[in-house]
């Protein structure tokens, strides 16, 4: 008994002349129960910068995937594949929209009703240089129809006098412009996930249709040097 009661005091008196060894031990242990505990591993590496970029990890560092442009280059490829098989699906408008052209704009449309159709436009004349917008490509979830109809035309033109490209080419790049992603646009996982899948399942993944960006890797080495 006497030898239990001189140990523990050899060990109080240890504990006073050196308090740092005591709360060594006491965050050492705490950390390693949390650790335990923590075993479950996240779902997704995926996360969302700024509603900007998405990040991810990959073998040589870290990824960034710019959303618009990344979504650009998956629409454009998509709206091509389908106006030169065409094979586009529409989604029916619930409310159809009537859209007032001018004379120019109403002839240019119906110029290129074909391969709108291809994609899944549908609409009908509607009298005095007008249109009643029935449906939109189907890929193309919760849009306004008829301000997306309005910014493909607008966009259309404006490609036709800056770009010597066909008509279906025009086509697949003006709707992709106009109907991706826009930066703000909050992504959950899911999204951020289906976006890198169909992007990097894309012909040409690494660049937008007018020759931006998509993706930037940070090399680990390069992290390294920050700190």
């Amino acid at each position: 008994l006497k030898t239990e009661i001189s140990q523990q005091e050899e060990s109080n008196r240890q504990m006073e002349i050196h308090p740092e060894a005591q709360s060594t031990i006491t965050l050492g242990s705490a950390a390693n129960v949390s650790e335990q505990r923590n075993t479950t591993k996240p779902d997704s590496s995926y996360f969302q910068i700024h509603k900007k970029y998405i990040a991810t990890q990959v073998k040589s560092g870290l990824m960034l995937i710019a959303q618009q442009p990344a979504h650009e280059r998956i629409l454009y490829e998509k709206f091509r594949n389908q106006i030169s098989k065409r094979s586009g699906a529409s989604q029916q408008a619930l409310f159809p929209q009537t859209l007032k052209l001018n004379a120019a704009d109403f002839s240019l449309i119906h110029d290129i009703q074909d391969e709108l159709n291809a994609i899944g436009f549908e609409f009908s004349d509607f009298g005095n240089n007008s249109i009643v917008i029935n449906g939109v490509p189907a890929d193309l979830k919760s849009v306004n129809e008829k301000v997306l109809f309005e910014g493909f035309i607008e966009q259309f033109k404006l490609n036709q006098s800056e770009l010597s490209i066909s008509n279906d080419e025009n086509i697949a790049r003006a709707i992709a412009k106009r109907s991706a992603l826009k930066v703000g646009t909050t992504l959950n996982t899911e999204e951020m996930s289906s976006i890198i899948d169909q992007l990097f399942a894309c012909q040409s993944p690494n660049y937008s249709p007018d020759g931006r960006k998509t993706t930037f890797i940070l090399e680990l080495d390069k992290i390294d040097q920050f700190f």
